[in-house]
């Protein structure tokens, strides 16, 4: 078996605004509220091992934004903070999930910053910055591997992803791959393979 759509996640615009939400189990039919305020900025939602968690970013102080994982019957956690804070994926593995972001800065910068750790202990998040050559435009793509080991995560430029390894001791650079027409997503099969538009 392939994957099987497990939830799935409307809202009814209000103007710019969400006027009203909600996420669906498709197997059960129950519905929950989820965090989602500007119509065009839907959270990233995933399934962690106690329920759904959903990452969304919020305004801070001038151009500065937060991140928060908002779980299931919980409070949100702040995950990162950073000038023009902006959200790249979400992936969990039991309990234990990943979201990767643009480089938490207070300044604005070229990279990611991955938050890891278990939504059932607050205390148990790390962060990882990933800071590659400042010279190139790198954002955050997508985390293609997460498991108990760290994360394996993709930033693209536009010409080039890069595949990078991220654990709670930091990040190293796995190699690069070519995409003249810029990259959609990054998936393993097992192997890395960039989706990208074509000539």
């Amino acid at each position: 078996g392939g994957a099987v759509l497990a939830w799935l996640a409307f809202g009814v615009a209000d103007g710019d605004r969400v006027g009203s939400r909600a996420l669906v189990d498709l197997e059960t039919r129950a519905t929950r509220d989820l965090p989602w305020g500007r119509f065009d900025a839907p959270p990233l939602i995933a399934r962690a091992g106690s329920g759904w968690v959903a990452a969304v970013t919020e305004n801070a102080e001038g151009t500065h934004a937060r991140a928060l994982l908002w779980r299931e019957g919980q409070s949100a956690l702040e995950l990162a903070r950073g000038d023009q804070l902006a959200l790249g994926d979400l992936a969990c593995d039991g309990d234990r999930c990943a979201l990767l972001t643009t480089l938490a800065k207070d300044t604005v910068a070229p990279g990611a910053t991955l938050a890891m750790g278990d939504v059932t202990r607050p205390e148990s998040w790390k962060r990882i910055d990933i800071q590659p050559d400042p010279a190139e435009p790198w954002q955050p793509l997508a985390i293609v591997r997460f498991d108990a080991a760290g994360a394996e995560v993709a930033l693209g430029t536009g010409k080039q992803v890069a595949l990078w390894r991220a654990r709670e001791q930091g990040a190293e650079k796995l190699g690069e791959i070519a995409t003249r027409f810029g990259a959609w997503d990054v998936v393993t099969t097992p192997a890395p393979l960039a989706i990208s538009a074509g000539a």
